[in-house]
């Protein structure tokens, strides 16, 4: 009940965002936008935290495009990245990417990732800072890649992440659940994760994700 109360005033404020965002033609105007339109989004996610990990978020999977999933929000998150001068780059698989899931909970996947990559680069004190987000196809799967060359994870943390409520950032910047959320819906997804990180180097993140529904496997 506190969700279903919470999340329609939410969809109301971001409608109305958006046509203004559609309309508007003052750069003041549209940035400002995008602030408070983050803002929502913000409050949206954590909210979607919480029935991620409850009996009322049943997933409705389908054949869907991994690379529209991607653009998608790599165009509502993109600002934050060039704000602080963060190069964000999609290299992504010409045509369809099919994978066989549900739409908003992949969206979700995504956001959490280049929201975790956004703080991790914004800490980065020597060279550019840059996130690669990069898709590929196969006949049974698709895989997202995820890399940062950021700081990179100590080894004594990295089987901690993925635990809920467990962070690295202040209690201002993050409540731990960002990276469960990943590992909950991939395995929800039948699909799999992998972690690849060395200190000064950076991280890679592997999802790999079936295609069809007969291609789910475990």
């Amino acid at each position: 009940g506190f969700v279903h109360e919470v999340r329609q005033p939410l969809s109301a404020m971001m409608g109305h965002v958006q046509l203004v965002q559609m309309k508007a033609s003052d750069p003041d105007t549209l940035e400002s936008m995008d602030v408070v339109f983050g803002a929502i989004e913000d409050l949206d996610k954590i909210i979607s935290r919480f029935r991620t990990f409850s009996q009322e978020s049943p997933m409705e999977k389908e054949a869907l495009n991994l690379n529209d999933v991607i653009q998608e929000v790599y165009r509502l998150i993109s600002i934050r990245f060039r704000k602080r001068g963060i190069e964000c780059r999609l290299e992504l698989q010409d045509g369809y990417v099919e994978v066989w899931g549900d739409y908003r909970s992949l969206q979700q996947v995504v956001s959490n990732l280049m929201v975790n990559a956004l703080d991790e680069l914004s800490e980065k004190e020597d060279g550019p800072a840059v996130l690669v987000i990069r898709t590929r196809s196969a006949h049974d799967h698709a895989t997202l890649t995820v890399i940062d060359n950021g700081r990179g994870i100590p080894e004594d943390i990295r089987e901690k992440i993925f635990d809920p409520f467990f962070t690295t950032k202040s209690a201002d910047k993050g409540t731990g659940l960002g990276m469960a959320i990943v590992e909950s819906i991939v395995h929800q997804h039948k699909g799999g994760l992998d972690l690849e990180s060395a200190v000064g180097a950076g991280t890679t993140i592997n999802i790999v994700l079936p295609s069809t529904s007969e291609g789910e496997t475990a």
